[in-house]
């Protein structure tokens, strides 16, 4: 139902004849949606064109929110060497193509030296941030409501010509660091996943199938600046060496022992050898 429709029949409605629409609806919305009261506040005038953009848009965040015009021109652009639809006409072939060189797993990159970390502050569960070397997260309350407003906001973002693709590119996110159980429950461990949803395979399984031939481009993406630094971070330097040996040699109390017990009979077998030669260099006078 159109914005403008819900809105001539509250101002024709004798009930609620003064109230505002969309303080309505956070009302009802924040059961579901735990956010401070702030929180509505700042985004009571939302402009929308149904309900669900309505909810679409308090997820996204204040900083990477665009006119529509801005969102037009993102989708439509012409340059001197060619003149081209831009993401929404790609194929699915080149969907695919691309969705191979955006980022790896949870698991994977934390192999390659990247840290994660529950976000402390943030305004909404997309308001994803790279520092350091640390990704930080907000948390994510996954349950079925969260699910299926995933699907419905990157169905109609999919859909409409005139709309912005945050939810999208978060889908996209978490489908590429959710591939497998194992990177659920490890997000899970660092209270990243708050899990009311079923098995952490089913978690990697809904964001995979969410995300997958959706038109998305990382360079148009709000995240292209996470996306790009964490391939910048995992590709090379000494903290990537440092975490494979890490993980290979102290992945666990027994591997560690292991490692340790292997140094030490090294460190004896030197001493052993140096001992044994010294005299023959150096022969007592």
């Amino acid at each position: 139902v159109p914005f403008f429709v819900l809105q001539d029949i509250l101002k024709t409605s004798r009930l609620f004849p003064s109230s505002n629409l969309n303080e309505m609806i956070f009302a009802f919305f924040s059961y579901s949606i735990r956010r401070p009261k702030e929180f509505w506040e700042e985004r009571k005038n939302l402009d929308a064109s149904h309900l669900l953009d309505l909810i679409r848009k308090t997820f996204i965040p204040n900083q990477t929110q665009q006119t529509e015009e801005e969102i037009y021109n993102n989708i439509f652009c012409c340059s001197s060497e060619n003149t081209c639809f831009s993401i929404l006409s790609h194929t699915k072939k080149n969907v695919q193509a691309e969705t191979p060189s955006l980022i790896g797993s949870a698991k994977k990159l934390q192999l390659r030296g990247m840290q994660f970390k529950q976000k402390g502050k943030f305004e909404t569960p997309l308001d994803i941030t790279l520092k350091s070397g640390v990704l930080e997260i907000p948390k994510l309350t996954f349950d079925d409501f969260f699910s299926s407003l995933l699907i419905n906001c990157v169905a109609f973002e999919q859909f409409s010509m005139r709309c912005s693709t945050e939810m999208t590119s978060y889908v996209t996110f978490m489908g590429c660091i959710i591939n497998t159980e194992e990177d659920a429950t490890f997000l899970s461990e660092k209270g990243i996943i708050e899990n009311y949803f079923g098995t952490g395979e089913q978690v990697s399984l809904f964001f995979k199938n969410t995300g997958k031939n959706v038109a998305f481009s990382i360079s148009k993406s709000f995240l292209s600046n996470v996306f790009e630094g964490v391939n910048e971070h995992t590709s090379q330097g000494c903290h990537v060496q440092w975490a494979g040996f890490k993980y290979t040699y102290f992945k666990s109390s027994w591997a560690c022992l292991s490692s340790c017990a292997a140094l030490i009979l090294l460190v004896l077998t030197m001493f052993q050898a140096f001992f044994t030669a010294y005299p023959y260099f150096r022969p007592p006078k």
